[in-house]
């Protein structure tokens, strides 16, 4: 209490003499409610004072109040005057500012040159913003040339400046070798400070390195911590291994209910193959009681999400009448749709659905198509077949299956 109070109001006197230090320490004070209560329209006032007087910070926090509304109207040209004044002065933060609010073209027409420039010296400065900024522009290609490794090299010195999202940038592009040789060792490193940073895809991302031993000693139980770590921030891809993992017993107690919630939680975020295995549980009884309706829902969703194994066994079911009405059409659907995703087993059946006209018109030149693509696939019967549904086509038909074929596989 007391100190402040006369921090403030000594403050507030110096202020009113004019000195342009006192005011912009005053716009601050207002800002945050120190010494009295938060009054937004007079930080604004004292930061405007301050700025006139040619107070680069305050410059900038005005210009910054500007863009954003804050303690007064909106105003991106007007801010973006104050931000060219201080820039202009070599105040580093506002420099960041003008080349960030050009590049987006708020409060003026974007143009990427001249964003560059205020953006590349706020960078060498040491700004991480704008080495952030700078990086994105590089791999990108929006605003550079794109340049890989330029790129890697901004991303790294916003990395070592502490940013969390630079540190992703910068392990995942050491792993691919995007700009540079690979290098597991040091994508770890990064991995490792930006998972610890609360970055989740980095977490998920180590995870996935300790689980294959891809950089790192294999280590189940380490590949569950960072499973969980990011699963608990709602990365589906996270849910979904930790669920694999409760689900096999792999570093950690073998789990069927936290599996089953795991599943759920990807599931509901689309993840086919999270649909997929929850469907499974619900179909096997695992980790809950054997709902095939439940299970019928999941293979539903997961297959309308493109999950080819999912797809084959929603044929099966309507093929064979298992948990729903026996419908020949829908199961010629499904079949269809994993066929086209290259499944051999649906392959050979859609085949044998067009060589008996079930659930499709009969159409001998197809049957051979899919027949002779499961039997390139080393399903041996479909070869066998394929001689048999030949006897019953004309030479054309199996001329013009031939070609669909090639095509076919081609593609």
């Amino acid at each position: 209490g007391e100190d402040r109070m006369t921090l403030f109001d000594i403050t507030k006197q110096a202020a009113e003499q004019g000195l342009m230090d006192a005011q912009c320490a005053l716009g601050k004070m207002c800002a945050v409610g120190e010494g009295g209560d938060q009054d937004e329209a007079e930080a604004t006032h004292w930061f405007r004072k301050a700025a006139e007087q040619g107070h680069l910070e305050a410059q900038n926090v005005h210009g910054q109040r500007l863009a954003e509304g804050v303690g007064g109207t909106v105003n991106p040209e007007e801010a973006m005057k104050w931000f060219a004044l201080a820039a202009g002065k070599g105040c580093v933060p506002a420099q960041y500012s003008y080349g960030r609010h050009l590049l987006e073209g708020n409060g003026v027409t974007a143009n990427g040159r001249t964003a560059a420039h205020w953006l590349r010296l706020a960078a060498v400065a040491g700004h991480i913003e704008a080495q952030y900024l700078m990086a994105d522009a590089y791999d990108s290609g929006l605003v550079f040339e794109e340049n890989p490794e330029e790129a890697l090299k901004w991303f790294r010195k916003a990395a070592e400046g502490g940013k969390m999202e630079a540190q992703f940038a910068l392990a995942a592009r050491l792993e691919q070798g995007e700009g540079c040789q690979p290098d597991l060792k040091e994508a770890v490193k990064w991995y490792d400070l930006a998972a610890e940073n609360g970055d989740a895809s980095a977490q998920f991302n180590l995870g996935v390195l300790y689980l294959q031993g891809y950089g790192v000693v294999p280590d189940d139980e380490k590949a569950v911590h960072y499973f969980q770590q990011a699963a608990e921030q709602g990365v589906a891809n996270a849910q979904c291994n930790l669920g694999a993992m409760y689900e096999r017993g792999r570093g950690v107690e073998e789990d069927h209910e936290e599996a089953l919630h795991w599943y759920e939680s990807a599931a509901n975020e689309e993840l086919p193959r999270a649909q997929y295995n929850l469907a499974v549980m619900h179909h096997v009884g695992r980790g809950t009681e054997m709902d095939m309706a439940k299970a019928i829902e999941w293979y539903e969703r997961a297959a309308g999400n493109g999950h080819a194994l999912a797809q084959y066994m929603l044929a099966a079911f309507y093929h064979h009448g298992e948990g729903v009405e026996v419908n020949l059409k829908t199961a010629a659907k499904w079949y269809r749709a994993a066929a086209g995703q290259g499944m051999p087993e649906a392959q050979l059946l859609l085949a044998d659905c067009y060589l008996r006209g079930r659930g499709v018109p009969e159409d001998y030149v197809l049957a051979h198509v899919w027949f002779n693509c499961a039997a390139a696939q080393g399903i041996e019967v479909a070869r066998q077949y394929k001689r048999l549904t030949e006897r019953c086509m004309t030479p054309n038909q199996i001329a013009s299956a031939q070609d669909q074929s090639r095509s076919m596989m081609a593609a």
